[in-house]
C-alpha cells in the first residue's frame, strides 16, 4: 500500500499520533479551509461603491465590498496597457506620435503629432501623468493598431484570471462595453507589481522626459497623491471619468507585507484607500512558509535510473493570517506525496501538494514538483550512464 509522509518542516512540527501505521506517520486528509479571517475583523468604513483589499504576496482577499460588480474603471485601465507595453514591447524603441494619439482628450501627456519619444518615456507619461494620448501611442506601437492591442488586453486579462473584465480601449475613457471589477483590477495590479519597470514607475513622484524633436525637459508629476500622504504607499494608479467617478488602485509595503487596495466610484478615494490599508496592516500579517524550489521531501523511484528523487515546492507558499496581540502566528506544513513513484518522471512534474495549516485548518497550499527528471532504467541506458561517468 502506498503511504503518505509528514516531514519535520515549517515553523512548528505537527505530529498526529493517531495516524501512526506500521511505524510511519500517515498524512491526514486536509481539513476544510479556514473561514476567511476578514470575516472576524471589524470592517473599515469605505464609502466607495466597490472596494477590495488584497494581500499582495498571497492573493488573499482581506476585505470585499461588491468585489465582482462590473464597473467603469477609468484610467486604472492603464495598468493593463502598461503590462503589455513592458512584456510585448521594446522600451528603447522610438515611437512617432500619430494624429490619432495626439487628438485624445481628457488627461493627456501633451503629445503632438510627429513627436518622437521612446516607448519607456511614453510608459512614464501613461502611468505618472495618466496620458490618454500616451496610451494610444503605446497601443499603436505594440499592437500594430489600437483595435489589435485591445484584443491583446482582453486575452491577457483572461490569462491573469480577470474573467469579469472587458476592455474596448487602452486608456479607460467611458464606453458601455468597457468594464472590470475591483477584484479583477486587484489581480491585474498584483501581476503588474511583479514587473520591476512597472513597480519602479508607479512609485515615482516625478520624472522628466524629452522628445527628440525639441530641447527642454517635460516634467511628469504622478497623479497619485497617496505617494505624498501615506509613507508606505509605493503605487499605483488613479482614474476619473463621469461614469466611473473617482477610482484608485493603491499599493503599500510595510515590513515586507504588500497590500493592494482598489476603490471604484468613490466620494473620497484617498480616504477610502487609507482606511483599507490601515485595516489590513492592523488586522493581518503575511507569513512566508516555503520558497519555490525548496526541497521538502525525497521519494523512492521504482524502475528509474536513480533510486530517490527530491521533491520541491513549485511556487511560493505564503499565507495571510489575523494578527494576535503579542503572538507570532504558528504555521505548520503538511506534505502529501506518494512515498514510491514509478519512472519515468520529468522535472517540474506535479507530484503532490504542500498545505499550510494554522490552528489545524488549511490556510494555503502550493504544488509539489519533481526537482529533476528520472528516466526509466534500461540496460542500454545504464551502459551509457556508466560510459559517461567513467570517461567524463
Amino acid at each position: 500500500m502506498t503511504g503518505k509522509r509528514w516531514p519535520a518542516l515549517g515553523l512548528a512540527l505537527l505530529l498526529l499520533l493517531s495516524s501512526m501505521h506500521a511505524g510511519r506517520v500517515l498524512a491526514a486528509t486536509p481539513k476544510t479551509p479556514a473561514k476567511d479571517p476578514a470575516d472576524a475583523s471589524r470592517p473599515p468604513r469605505v464609502l466607495a461603491d466597490a472596494a477590495l483589499l488584497l494581500d499582495g504576496r498571497t492573493g488573499k482577499v482581506l476585505f470585499d465590498k461588491n468585489g465582482r460588480r462590473k464597473m467603469a474603471p477609468a484610467s486604472t485601465t492603464k495598468v493593463m496597457t502598461a503590462i503589455l507595453a513592458i512584456e510585448r514591447g521594446n522600451l528603447e524603441d522610438v515611437v512617432q506620435v500619430s494624429r490619432r494619439a495626439a487628438s485624445l482628450s481628457g488627461s493627456t501627456m501633451g503629445l503632438r503629432a510627429g513627436q518622437r519619444y521612446t516607448l519607456r518615456e511614453l510608459l512614464a507619461g501613461l502611468l505618472l501623468r495618466s496620458g490618454n494620448d500616451a496610451a494610444v501611442a503605446i497601443a499603436e506601437r505594440v499592437g500594430g493598431s489600437v483595435e489589435d492591442f485591445v484584443d491583446m488586453m482582453n486575452d491577457k486579462a483572461i490569462d491573469i484570471g480577470a474573467v469579469n473584465t472587458h476592455f474596448t480601449n487602452p486608456h479607460g475613457l467611458d464606453n458601455p462595453n468597457h468594464y472590470t471589477t475591483v477584484e479583477d483590477m486587484a489581480l491585474m495590479t498584483r501581476y503588474a507589481m511583479r514587473l520591476p519597470v512597472f513597480a519602479d514607475l508607479v512609485g515615482t513622484k516625478e520624472q522628466s522626459v524629452e522628445p527628440e524633436d525639441r530641447k527642454g525637459e517635460q516634467i511628469l508629476r504622478n497623479t497619485n497623491r497617496l505617494l505624498w500622504l501615506y509613507s508606505w504607499v509605493d503605487g499605483v494608479k488613479t482614474g476619473t471619468t463621469g461614469r466611473a467617478g473617482q477610482c484608485l488602485v493603491a499599493s503599500a509595503t510595510r515590513d515586507g507585507q504588500r497590500l493592494i487596495a482598489v476603490v471604484f466610484h468613490s466620494r473620497n478615494r484617498w480616504e477610502d484607500a487609507v482606511q483599507l490599508l490601515d485595516f489590513g496592516y492592523k488586522n493581518f500579517v503575511s507569513v512566508h512558509v516555503a520558497s519555490p524550489g525548496e526541497q521538502v521531501e525525497t521519494v523512492r523511484v521504482r524502475g528509474g535510473e536513480v533510486g530517490r528523487l527530491p521533491v520541491v515546492v513549485g511556487e511560493e507558499l505564503a499565507v495571510a493570517l489575523p494578527r494576535r496581540a503579542g503572538e507570532v502566528p504558528v504555521v505548520q506544513m503538511q506534505v502529501e506525496v506518494d512515498s514510491v513513484l514509478n519512472a519515468p518522471l520529468y522535472r517540474g512534474q506535479l507530484l503532490g501538494t504542500v498545505y499550510a495549516l494554522s490552528d489545524g485548518k488549511v490556510v494555503g497550499h502550493a504544488p509539489l514538483v519533481a526537482a529533476e527528471s528520472v528516466p526509466r532504467w534500461t540496460p542500454w541506458g545504464a551502459f551509457m550512464r556508466f560510459w559517461r561517468e567513467w570517461f567524463s
